[in-house]
């Protein structure tokens, strides 16, 4: 299970959605939880509520976010955060289009910004220099400077909330300001269609280069993690350790002096376990090629077979050995849960198709027919719900080193009635012991049934 951050969302207050309805999220309780579904019947504004959150929260200048917002009729909408803090746009109550004020309200201060859609200035907000007099600008200037001053500070106030969030829309899109434009569409985004068929391939096109990214991201994400943690190779040092325990134990020294029975037989049982606890972890993490270093059956058959101080030798240069080993094993430890709990996440959903990682190669997706692996199958080649599911693990995943939010419209579209009772689940489990919310809006019975102690009903006041 994830845990509530002081960046994720309290409440959600949006007055004259089209001019018909005025929401407050929870209607009851405390607050919305990391988990949040919400439900209501078709036409009340679900997708725009989503999509005003998730816009409102963006801070990226580029995006169009906040002229997104302007296009969306409503009067007031207000998105208060755990720490308290408030993010809010206002439009006139009687346009409900058009220039927006917007202003943050944290810790007493207030940073406030109006956003005119039409206006466009001449003053680049890089531009200006950190600190500006503005009542020694002549006129024609003072009121554009300070208007662009008021943009980057607001800006600037909104990067450090660090509540910049993701949304999957309907058409399986998953926009969010650290998602780089996937590279590998072969359509410009800026193309204008002429029939819905040609909006239909625009859309697969660019769903198949954002899971082919997602994929991509989320190996290196792995790699870089395991980087992080791990250091050293340690396998040079294991064929000295071997001809060394091999050398005592074959040797006929012997001293009139050595360990109890006792002592010995415990000392013995604490070496095999710790050789059977490095052995054991080393398989396992060999499968992502995290990990090579076993000890040999020969050492342990010498720990087993040894006796008096030719057993206290070997055991006082193998600890040091085991020991490293461990502290090895543990610093890897966490990427291999995160590796592992992918695959078996994503793997639960498929039949026919398995998703494997190894270090080296990767995230890869083979046929279970396909006995030797060597032809990993295209993200082209999933059904939409395969690439779906694709693109929200893997970015899931990635983005759980911040406290993140992830808003998903209608999870359920191209999932089967199994896989949607299996969806949520599977995410929280996936995003457990990081900052992960999810805010889903759904129709889905499935879903609603299984948490529904987490719905929370879009209900007009």
């Amino acid at each position: 299970m994830s845990t509530i951050s002081t960046h994720h969302i309290k409440s959600i207050y949006l007055s004259k959605l089209f001019g018909r309805y005025t929401y407050k999220l929870p209607n009851e309780g405390e607050g919305l939880s990391e988990l949040n579904i919400l439900y209501g019947e078709n036409g009340l504004g679900k997708t725009s509520l989503l999509s005003l959150v998730f816009h409102l929260l963006s801070p990226a200048r580029n995006k169009g976010h906040k002229t997104a917002i302007s296009a969306i009729p409503f009067h007031e909408l207000q998105v208060t955060l755990n720490d308290g803090t408030i993010i809010s746009a206002t439009k006139d109550a009687q346009l409900l289009k058009g220039p927006v004020h917007f202003a943050i309200v944290s810790g007493g201060q207030a940073t406030e910004w109006r956003f005119n859609p039409n206006s466009r200035s001449t003053i680049a907000i890089d531009g200006l220099p950190d600190k500006v007099d503005v009542t020694s600008l002549p006129p024609e200037l003072k009121e554009e400077v300070t208007q662009t001053l008021t943009q980057r500070e607001f800006f600037r106030q909104l990067s450090l909330l660090q509540a910049a969030p993701f949304m999957l829309t309907s058409d399986r899109i998953l926009m969010g300001d650290s998602i780089e434009s996937p590279r590998e569409s072969r359509r410009s985004a800026s193309q204008e269609p002429t029939s819905r068929s040609k909006v239909s391939e625009i859309v697969a096109d660019y769903r198949i280069a954002a899971v082919t990214q997602a994929i991509s991201s989320a190996s290196s994400w792995l790699q870089t993690k395991f980087i992080e943690r791990s250091y050293g190779a340690g396998g040079s040092a294991s064929h000295v350790y071997q001809n060394v325990v091999e050398r005592i134990a074959s040797t006929p020294y012997k001293t009139s002096k050595g360990l109890s029975k006792s002592e010995e037989e415990e000392m013995r049982k604490s070496l095999i376990d710790k050789i059977d606890d490095v052995n054991i972890r080393t398989k396992e993490y060999s499968s992502f090629g995290f990990a090579r270093t076993s000890i040999s059956s020969v050492i342990r058959a010498s720990v087993v077979d040894s006796s008096g101080n030719k057993f206290r030798l070997i055991e006082s240069i193998l600890t040091p050995h085991l020991d490293e080993l461990k502290v090895r094993l543990d610093s890897i430890e966490p990427t291999y849960k995160l590796a592992n709990g992918f695959v078996l996440n994503v793997n639960k959903f498929f039949h026919d198709k398995k998703i494997k990682y190894t270090l080296i190669d990767g995230l890869h997706i083979y046929s279970n027919d396909d006995v030797e692996e060597k032809t990993p199958i295209e993200p082209s080649q999933l059904s939409s719900g395969e690439q779906q599911l694709i693109l929200i693990f893997c970015n899931v995943l990635i983005a759980r080193d911040a406290p993140n939010i992830f808003i998903i419209d209608e999870p359920e579209i191209s999932l089967n009635i199994m896989w949607q009772r299996m969806l949520v689940s599977s995410l929280q489990e996936l995003s457990s012991e990081s900052q992960t919310q999810f805010i889903f809006a759904s129709h889905s019975m499935e879903i609603l049934a299984k948490h529904r102690n987490r719905v929370v009903t879009l209900d007009a006041v």
